[in-house]
């Protein structure tokens, strides 16, 4: 991991980026990029996924096995959020269960 780092880093068109962001210039520029990419209309799917790289890079979405995945014992925070969504799914008159929450 160390060496992509290093050879990323190096990679860097963007000399500012490296003066304002250090270590992390090739993260920010890697998103300017798809930002480009996410906001060319005519890019087609390339626009699509990097869009959703995007999104999940800064929390807006999730993966469909993230979301669905059981709440590990070892995850208070989790285990009372799904609890929580099936409290209200059962009020709504939901009947169908959230993984984790058995």
């Amino acid at each position: 991991m160390r060496l992509y780092n290093e050879g990323a880093k190096r990679a860097v068109l963007d000399v500012e980026l490296l003066n304002e962001y250090g270590e992390d210039a090739h993260i920010v520029e890697r998103g300017m990029t798809l930002q480009t990419i996410a906001s060319t209309p005519d890019a087609g799917k390339a626009a699509v996924m990097a869009a959703a790289h995007l999104d999940k890079a800064q929390g807006l979405t999730v993966d469909r096995s993230e979301r669905d995945a059981p709440a590990p014992a070892d995850d208070p925070v989790r285990a009372v959020g799904v609890l929580l969504l099936e409290y209200l799914r059962r009020k709504a008159g939901d009947e169908r269960t959230i993984p984790g929450s058995e």
